[in-house]
């Protein structure tokens, strides 16, 4: 682990105004084709009791459902040039991504199309200049960042990109209650000493700026901010490879080649369009069937093997680059607020069956949530353990009564789970959820909702748990899950989690000058997070995508890469 992994987001999380990430960059193998993974074994019966996951055989959909989506269009041969149809597992409320709701999956997949960012991440996990024309250079105290920009940058009005877009995109962003906000707060200005460059200057020092800076939260230009003043932004004036073309909501979003094209922003493809198609199995019959060239990462089960059995289909799956799915607890109130309420969920759920069972070969099981784990990881504390879970709950005052759920003074120990739908993987983890507790005695209602939605149930109160994703990609993740989900941001849906000596630590691994004393303040951390439980990590999912023949995407980076991180170097054989 390096200095700068641990110090992007602690000490200058907020130059997401330019970047969107913190990251320490570790060159990977790019590619489009990767052989199919070792195989894994069978779910456990509490898996298998909840649901059957879809297994690697054709699923039959609806042809009427097919329907929906129209016939792939004709596409000239050769590398330049054509369309290209891609399944997306969701559509995004807003693309404004400092808005109230921007920072969600699907807004943060479909940025690099449109909006430029300094740097970004390459398939091969490599961090490249984007507007940037070089690497950042950092003071000798940390405290300012110097930007060159490239000078034949151009937004797709013509205009040129200049050091007043960073500067104006970093007050609207410090401004607006959205979910960026505190991030941008460690900046205490933008210099633009001449148009092609901009100083970051930090409140804090942080020797590792040279790589803070990755795509795709990225840079507004200033006339159109200006024009719009409060009003969320409407792509109207974009820098990135594509724009706006149109949009049929719940359906698709359409992307047209910029009428502005510069290097690093000259697509292959003359348009992209990128199909709304929530249910997975949809997706897979939509690729077998042709209607579509591409399936971009969904979550679903044993979502590889499915798409292998499309004929002809590449797959691939690049590991080390991921999502993990969290179970977050409301600890404000109701039964979750007792900490060994929470520690006897922990105890009860068979987190290895679920990720043998659902997973399969793009994935496995969490037990961390520092990017990489450390050597301890320090979830595995809670295993399996039934006996403990139930003693834990008899300790806290809930009353065991056999196959009915515990009751405490006159109230039944039944809590709500927030899951997002629709996606198979949560609907069958949530139901295999509700088997393993129902165990020790705790009822789980569901509530079915969007990401969001999931996300503000839990922090609202009107649930008490909720299924989340966590991208980690190639960040640390264990500081950024700390500031944005557990502490939840003005205008964020994470529940909240307040603790003064993670708090603490956290501070201490800011400040702290040797690589030693900040994995020694993370430490600290990691234990106050499985001392208080105020979320579990339970799967890690590979990102994984699947193109028809003769179609060249690259593989895809997950979380804030996304897998259009590289939209201007996609083509047809």
């Amino acid at each position: 682990m390096s200095l700068s992994r641990l110090r992007a987001p602690l000490a200058a999380a907020a130059v997401l105004v330019l970047a969107a990430g913190v990251v320490a960059i570790a060159r990977r193998d790019g590619g489009v084709t990767a052989p199919p993974g070792p195989g894994r074994s069978s779910p456990s019966a509490t898996v298998s009791a909840a649901a059957t996951p879809p297994s690697g055989s054709t699923v039959a959909v609806d042809p009427a459902l097919l329907s929906l989506y129209g016939d792939r269009p004709a596409h000239p041969g050769g590398g330049r040039g054509g369309r290209l149809v891609v399944a997306v597992p969701g559509e995004a409320t807003t693309l404004d991504p400092f808005a109230v709701g921007g920072d969600t999956p699907a807004a943060r997949d479909l940025a690099p199309l449109w909006l430029p960012g300094l740097y970004r991440l390459g398939p091969d996990g490599v961090r490249t200049p984007w507007l940037a024309a070089a690497d950042p250079v950092v003071s000798a105290d940390g405290r300012r960042v110097v930007i060159r920009l490239r000078p034949d940058a151009r937004w797709s009005d013509g205009s040129a990109v200049t050091s007043a877009d960073v500067a104006a995109t970093w007050r609207r962003a410090a401004s607006r209650p959205g979910p960026w906000r505190p991030a941008y707060s460690v900046l205490a200005g933008v210099e633009t000493p001449d148009a092609t460059t901009a100083v970051l200057v930090l409140r804090t020092p942080s020797t590792g700026g040279a790589r803070l800076f990755v795509a795709p939260t990225g840079v507004l230009p200033a006339a159109r901010l200006a024009a719009l003043g409060a009003k969320p932004y409407d792509l109207r004036v974009t820098g990135g490879p594509f724009v706006a073309a149109g949009r049929t909501a719940g359906l698709e979003t359409v992307w047209r080649r910029t009428p502005q094209p510069w290097p690093g922003s000259d697509p292959l493809l003359d348009e992209v369009r990128a199909q709304v198609v929530p249910d997975f199995s949809t997706a897979v019959e939509l690729l077998r069937a042709g209607r579509v060239d591409a399936v971009l990462p969904y979550d679903a089960v044993n979502a590889a093997g499915r798409l292998r059995s499309v004929d002809g289909a590449e797959v691939a799956a690049e590991r080390g680059r991921h999502s993990v799915t969290v179970l977050t607890m409301r600890t404000t109130g109701g039964p979750l607020a007792d900490v060994r309420v929470r520690r006897a969920l922990a105890l009860a759920l068979d987190r290895p069956a679920f990720a043998e069972g659902l997973v399969r070969e793009a994935g496995s099981g969490a037990d961390g949530i520092r990017h990489g784990e450390s050597a301890g990881a320090p979830y595995r504390r809670f295993r399996p353990d039934v006996a403990a879970a139930r003693r834990l709950l008899a300790d806290a005052g809930w009353q065991d009564r056999g196959d009915r759920p515990r009751t405490k003074r006159g109230a039944e120990l039944t809590l709500v789970l927030a899951s997002p739908a629709p996606a198979d993987l949560y609907d069958v983890l949530a139901r295999g959820m509700q088997v393993q507790l129902r165990r020790i005695g705790v009822q789980i209602d569901l509530a079915g909702a969007d990401a969001n939605k999931a996300a503000e149930l839990a922090r609202t109160g009107r649930a008490d748990l909720a299924l989340t994703r966590w991208d980690t990609d190639v960040v640390p993740d264990l500081a950024r899950l700390l500031g944005s989900a557990a502490a939840a941001p003005d205008g964020a849906g994470w529940p909240r989690w307040s603790d003064a000596a993670a708090d603490s630590a956290l501070r201490a691994a800011t400040a702290a000058p040797t690589l030693a004393q900040v994995d020694a303040a993370l430490d600290g951390v990691d234990r106050r997070l499985v001392d208080q439980v105020p979320l579990l990590p339970l799967l890690r999912l590979d990102a994984v995508v699947a193109a028809a023949a003769g179609v060249r995407i690259p593989v895809p980076v997950s979380g804030y890469g996304g897998p259009f991180v590289d939209v201007d170097r996609w083509s047809r054989g």
